[in-house]
């Protein structure tokens, strides 16, 4: 999120505004993330059991 936010814009915004966007992206849980988080564990255990998947490691928030 940060860098979609620095990359738009970003000269025309106020300190403030851009930490209530930043504050809000990290915070607020969509639909989908409230789904993803509640079947994480279902869904890595079950990847860590296909024989071509070598590990499987936490590794924090990524956006695609």
């Amino acid at each position: 999120m940060a860098v979609i936010l620095f990359n738009s814009n970003y000269d025309r915004k106020t300190d403030e505004e851009i930490m209530n966007q930043l504050c809000k992206s990290w915070f607020s849980r969509t639909a989908a993330m409230v789904i993803g988080a509640k079947n994480e564990v279902a869904v890595l255990h079950t990847f860590s059991k296909l024989t071509y998947v070598k590990g499987v490691f936490e590794c924090g928030l990524l956006e695609n």
